[in-house]
């Protein structure tokens, strides 16, 4: 008799179903992955009991009881991956990763057809990246996965598993990992077979030789843009003019004239601005004029008279105006002195949200699908899980940095947030990008719209911040809260 050591452990993960998976020649690269794991993976499997005792009174009570085991409950699996990307030199040079079954699982249903050659429908590969999404998420049940813990010479199944949830760790002392939790219909020993080294390549696909990229965290980045004005396209709504201090009554600025600027703010309702032309009037009165009649944006002039530009006291986000008067191309500048500045026409300026780059200390990703599994509850047995079911979808995280001054700092997105309270949900794209935005490798996490909250502050020797965050879709209806795109620096064949 041997003690089991669990470094010793190997997980085989395959997509057949769980009677298939029972036969081990079944079992083929195309179907069964060997995924590399970290030390402290847990797998187990409880009983729910059923205590019966008595209650007496008198001279000899009895005192005895009756334990009954009624049901077993769902066998409960938790492990950790490193993010591990690569090139596959074997498949036209896509970018792919060792952990991609466990991310079909968490995606969507998938395809479990026994043998099947390509189970994959939530992953997708290309020569730039590696690809999941949620697209295909809002489905009852996710893809069944059959795990095989080989540990030492003895192999554990556990069946039916469904991969519940999954953490992202980006501490900065460490290398980018995953912690991967699920649950499973029961937990027994594999007598079937073992996936032994000969193996590799006609019972299951084995790990390359050449080994895929690690991810440093410390490399990371990370990016809020304020989406609180959504648009469509860019995501945000632009500052638009119509009629951008335009009149029909006359071509010059000249007195008693009023003139015209249609402004809409964050998308909000058109606000008419309106400047009356007097004698000697400079830029700075035009400027107070139209700051004492806009609502939610403040209106600036360049130093030339060229440009004049309008910033969302809320969002953050800015729209200029060329101002031309076809001759000196200098409207507003003449105002002070000549009566013959004429009030051109000027296009619409381009929205920019404002952008945080924030160095993190810290930070977590978690998705979970909410998933419960049923059992039964007849009498005189002792009842198993029958399968499960998805609940709610939910993507939050949290990430922590130092308390920086500055208005694209953790000071300024703090500021921002604790004024504009009155904004029911937030709406913020953001992109943490393990390894960095501009290296290779690197895992970018991408949640277009995030609900941030007022980050808590911590005051230590370094004053520091927590950022909350929940990812949303862009409706309740569409399942677009995250992006999760991998790309590799190493051919690898696999």
């Amino acid at each position: 008799m041997s003690i089991n050591l669990s470094r010793n452990t190997r997980l085989f993960v395959s997509t057949v179903d769980k009677v298939t998976a029972d036969t081990y020649t079944n079992l083929t690269p195309s179907n069964t992955f060997e995924v590399p794991i970290l030390t402290g993976y847990g797998i187990s499997q409880a009983a729910t009991t059923s205590n019966i005792t008595l209650d007496e009174a008198g001279d000899a009570p009895i005192r005895g009881q009756k334990i009954f085991n009624t049901a077993l409950d769902p066998a409960d699996i938790s492990f950790s991956t490193y993010i591990r990307p690569f090139i596959d030199s074997n498949d036209v040079n896509n970018h792919n990763c060792l952990e991609r079954v466990l991310w079909e699982a968490l995606v969507g249903e998938g395809d479990q057809t026994a043998l099947t050659t390509n189970p994959f429908l939530n992953t997708t590969l290309s020569t730039t990246s590696f690809l999941a999404d949620f697209e295909n998420s809002n489905v009852h049940e996710l893809l069944k996965l059959q795990l095989f813990f080989l540990v030492d010479n003895t192999v554990y199944k556990i069946e039916d598993v469904a991969i519940n949830s999954a953490t992202i760790d980006f501490a900065i002392d460490a290398i980018s990992q995953i912690n991967w939790a699920g649950f499973g219909i029961t937990l027994a020993e594999y007598t079937n077979g073992s996936f032994v080294a000969a193996d590799a390549g006609s019972r299951y696909k084995g790990v390359p030789t050449i080994n895929p990229d690690f991810i440093k965290n410390k490399l990371s980045t990370l990016v809020f843009k304020n989406n609180n004005t959504a648009g469509v396209a860019e995501g945000y709504f632009p500052i638009t003019y119509t009629s951008a201090l335009a009149t029909t009554a006359a071509s010059g600025y000249t007195t008693s004239t009023t003139y015209d600027a249609t402004i809409t703010v964050d998308g909000g309702s058109p606000q008419t601005i309106n400047v009356t032309g007097a004698a000697n009037k400079t830029v700075n009165d035009v400027l107070i004029d139209i700051n004492n009649q806009l609502d939610g944006a403040n209106a600036t002039l360049s130093s030339d008279g060229l440009t004049l530009t309008v910033t969302s006291l809320s969002s953050g986000s800015t729209s200029t105006i060329a101002i031309t008067d076809g001759a000196t191309n200098a409207l507003l500048a003449d105002l002070g002195s000549a009566a013959n500045g004429t009030l051109g026409t000027a296009s619409a300026g381009t929205g920019t949200p404002t952008i945080y780059n924030i160095p993190i200390t810290s930070g977590t990703i978690t998705i979970d699908n909410g998933v419960t599994f049923l059992t039964p509850d007849e009498l005189a047995k002792v009842n198993t899980p029958i399968g499960s079911f998805t609940g709610t979808r939910a993507i939050s995280g949290s990430l922590g940095a130092y308390l920086k001054t500055g208005t694209v700092d953790t000071g300024g997105l703090l500021a921002t947030l604790v004024s504009d309270t009155n904004r029911v949900t937030q709406d913020y794209e953001v992109e943490i990008v393990a390894g960095g935005s501009a290296n290779t490798p690197r895992a970018s996490f991408l949640l277009p719209h995030a609900h941030l909250v007022i980050p808590a502050v911590d005051v230590q020797d370094v004053v520091s911040t927590t950022i909350d965050f929940t990812g949303l879709g862009q409706d309740i209806e569409v399942s677009d809260e995250l992006f999760v795109e991998y790309t590799a620096a190493t051919s690898v064949a696999y």
